[in-house]
């Protein structure tokens, strides 16, 4: 599953070769990844003319990737357009559904990344119903990451399940979270 796109951005991560399967979806690195395809279709000369601005590092934000999405969802094109503007882009059709296809592309990755191991745990796990914790900026902030896992655990396992909201970032405090969660739910 490792692109191109992928290596590079772990090669010029913190720390390479760590926290590799973190690099597909989190929202640490989504911006980063968008930014690295966008130049790899100038750098291929599909596209034509490279701004600088798609050259610097983290010139495009996991927010900005967020805001493009929130654009497909609402079938507008109008934070599209700003985020092209300000990277020196063309903004005419043609960079506008390029953008938006690399984000949508990146986020259904992302998602069925997240869903496929927590429909092989809630399997495994069998119980009648589960507590997922969740933390991160991209679960809390992507306008549709959420409901494209939500439904694609749910396409591949008929267990009941829920997302437990962590905003302490810590993978222990998600799992503490979760384990509490479902402590409470047993004793109701």
């Amino acid at each position: 599953i490792k692109t191109e796109w992928d290596r590079i951005l772990d090669d010029n991560s913190l720390l390479p070769k760590s926290f590799t399967f973190e690099k597909y979806y989190a929202g640490k690195y989504m911006g980063e990844l968008v930014r690295i395809v966008l130049r790899s279709l100038f750098e291929k000369e599909i596209l034509t003319e490279c701004p600088e601005e798609i050259k610097i590092t983290d010139s495009i934000s996991t927010l900005d990737a967020s805001k493009v999405s929130q654009d497909i969802l609402d079938g507008k094109d109008t934070n599209t357009k700003e985020i092209l503007g300000r990277l020196a882009c063309p903004v005419n059709q043609v960079m506008i559904s390029v953008l938006q296809y690399i984000v949508e592309l990146l986020t259904e990755r992302a998602s069925v990344l997240v869903a496929v191991p927590m429909a092989f745990f809630l399997d495994r796990i069998d119980r009648p119903m589960t507590t997922i914790a969740a933390s991160g900026s991209m679960y809390k902030h992507h306008p549709s990451l959420k409901d494209k896992i939500t439904s694609k655990i749910e396409m591949m396992t008929d267990k009941k399940f829920k997302f437990g909201l962590s905003d302490d970032g810590s993978g222990r405090g998600a799992g503490l979270v979760a384990a509490i969660a479902q402590r409470l739910a047993a004793k109701k």
